[in-house]
């Protein structure tokens, strides 16, 4: 069976320094799909036998620190995302969606790059004199 390739998600780091190591892909493979906070993250990889929580903080550290994985903080609660080569955004800009239902409990979380919706914030007023950077923001909507 061919090894998974996993150098898509740090295409942006110099690696010399870098150990891939089996509980890493463990991470990567759990959170390439799904926006989960550190309790589930944990259930997950317990399940392929990977339960030792200072290694999973440490390394999702380390990769927030290097942009590998970002953190989103939804009514209190921290969530973990694929941040680099996720084909849903990039790092730098993008927008998450919270769909809830009517108890306020999030059903599921995904992304846009909804190109009007950039355009919008891109053209306000409120940034006629300045260089956008880029735009991160997470949007709750409830089920009417």
């Amino acid at each position: 069976m061919k090894e998974k390739d996993y150098s898509k998600f740090f295409s942006h780091l110099d690696l010399k320094d870098f150990r891939l190591t089996s509980a890493r892909k463990a991470l990567l493979d759990v959170l390439e799909y799904d926006h989960l906070t550190f309790k589930t993250i944990l259930e997950r990889l317990t399940e392929k036998g990977f339960s030792n929580v200072a290694t999973l903080y440490n390394n999702l550290d380390f990769f927030v620190q290097n942009k590998v994985v970002m953190e989103l903080k939804i009514d209190g609660e921290i969530y973990y995302d694929i941040a680099n080569n996720n084909p849903n955004h990039n790092h730098d800009s993008h927008i998450h969606i919270v769909y809830k239902d009517k108890d306020k409990n999030p059903l599921y979380i995904t992304e846009t790059q909804e190109k009007s919706l950039f355009d919008v914030i891109s053209s306000h007023p409120l940034f006629e004199n300045e260089e956008l950077e880029y735009i991160q923001m997470v949007v709750s909507v409830v089920k009417k």
